[in-house]
């Protein structure tokens, strides 16, 4: 059996591998879920995915065409094969009032997406999916009810019913946001052992080993954080040494220490997101790091901008600036493959704008790009073929 070290030594390699060759792809599908309901007008009562082109040659931004699908498409995740897309959100056809999570096909030449199936979630308000790395597991965080669940994927891209649901419980000091459970995202670690999924009701990230002999995730502890934190989405750095989480009620974001085997974890420092003169609060929502490991990005919303902080690799974070989300809560931004554009969805002003960061990551270029897209709340790459 290989050992955890074995292991991210082979994953290390296959990322090495994977992004050389999209350092030659020039054009990437950009698939924005929008976690909106079909509009009055719509021919059909479930809503749809956006498919969209980012040119990376020129730093063209295009609105290709919609896809139907289950009704307010929210989070979406890429299968590892680029074969798949899956969302979470709602069906008209479930009777139990959760939420489900659909399963499409991807055309690589067009970017269609031609559904497979949908399952109910073991919860309710799912918000947040990832794959992990075999791309035989769906995760889910069910904000809404507070729990955690692993649902099968089968050889053919389609759901299996869930397998797994774990049910968070307990609360926290924040009367309107923390009286009860609310999982918030799901991430597994580059190991591909563990997924972590950050509770913002209960203030802490957990930790689920994944047993794939029985298809159930097994807790294995907890990192808490302060109290009326919120921690809310992580993302890891590309030495998977670290990770940072951006705790949403107090618009902070977390430096972790990282070791998967054993498993053991610490906050080296905690740094805010918002310039020292700003009173007038906010939230944050997404976190992304460089390529190179040097630099972690945060969206602020209320004050509408992405924190662009410096990592010294070691245990400091220091805010370096705070760039403008051209529109209002920015809910979701996203690198692309190549590192050289961000692509920021602002939901409550349905616009979508694209920055270079080929120049400078400090200070990048607003290309002038902007698509006018229904509440964007979720972005996603894939290399066209």
């Amino acid at each position: 059996m290989l050992s955890s070290i074995s292991k991210f030594l082979m994953f290390s390699i296959v990322l090495m591998f994977s992004l050389a060759a999209s350092a030659a792809d020039t054009k990437f599908f950009v698939f924005v879920g929008n976690g909106a309901p079909p509009t009055k007008n719509s021919e059909t009562p479930y809503g749809e995915i956006y498919v969209c082109e980012l040119d990376i040659t020129n730093g063209k931004l295009t609105h290709l065409h919609n896809s139907p699908s289950i009704k307010g498409p929210g989070f979406l995740e890429v299968h590892p094969s680029g074969d798949y897309l899956y969302a979470v959100g709602s069906s008209v056809t479930s009777k139990t009032g959760k939420g489900v999570i659909a399963a499409y096909k991807i055309d690589r030449h067009s970017g269609q997406l031609t559904f497979i199936n949908e399952q109910d979630c073991g919860g309710q308000g799912p918000c947040h999916v990832t794959i992990d790395q075999t791309g035989k597991y769906a995760m889910l965080a069910n904000y809404g009810s507070g729990g955690t669940e692993l649902i099968p994927i089968n050889i053919d891209g389609s759901l299996a019913s869930p397998s797994c649901y774990i049910q968070h419980s307990g609360n926290s000091m924040n009367p309107e946001r923390q009286k009860g459970p609310h999982a918030h995202s799901v991430n597994m670690d580059p190991t591909n052992t563990y997924c972590l999924v950050a509770d913002l009701g209960l203030d802490k990230v957990f930790f689920y080993k994944l047993d794939r002999e029985n298809n159930k995730l097994i807790p294995a502890g907890d990192l808490a954080l302060p109290p009326g934190s919120g921690p809310r989405h992580l993302a890891f750095h590309p030495s998977g040494k670290f990770f940072f989480v951006n705790n949403e009620l107090l618009n902070t974001v977390s430096l972790v220490s990282y070791q998967a085997d054993p498993l053991k974890t610490e906050i080296l420092s905690t740094t805010s997101t918002l310039p020292a003169d700003w009173k007038q609060g906010g939230s944050t929502a997404e976190t992304r790091v460089s390529q190179d490991g040097n630099f972690v990005f945060v969206s602020n919303r209320g004050h509408n901008s992405i924190a662009v902080l410096n990592f010294d690799g070691k245990a400091n974070l220091k805010l370096m600036t705070n760039i403008s989300s051209k529109g209002e809560v920015p809910r979701n931004f996203n690198l692309d493959p190549t590192g050289k554009f961000m692509i920021i969805g602002n939901q409550k002003t349905n616009n979508v704008v694209l920055y270079s960061l080929e120049a400078s990551t400090l200070n990048p270029t607003l290309t002038g790009d902007e698509l006018k897209l229904n509440n964007p709340i979720c972005i996603r790459f894939l290399p066209q073929e």
